[in-house]
């Protein structure tokens, strides 16, 4: 799951967003194959824990008039 949140400001004819988002996510374990004594191929367990992975994202649009916008994002 990822929540996030942006916050709004605007000046005239320019608009400040500043934003931010926190997700994790899962991945279950992959099976793969792998060559057997027998001349053949088999499944094999690459990875028996699940994959987990969880991280942050923060930023900030700035837009001047109806051309021009600068953005920055930060994540891990």
């Amino acid at each position: 799951p990822t929540v996030g949140a942006a916050w709004r400001r605007n000046m005239g004819a320019t608009a400040l967003t500043l934003r931010g988002a926190y997700g994790r996510a899962i991945q279950p374990p992959r099976v793969g194959t792998r060559d057997n004594p027998w001349g053949g191929r088999s499944p094999s367990i690459l990875s028996l824990e699940p994959e987990q992975q969880e991280g942050i994202e923060v930023g900030a649009d700035l837009r001047v008039g109806a051309g021009a916008m600068l953005s920055l994002t930060h994540f891990n």
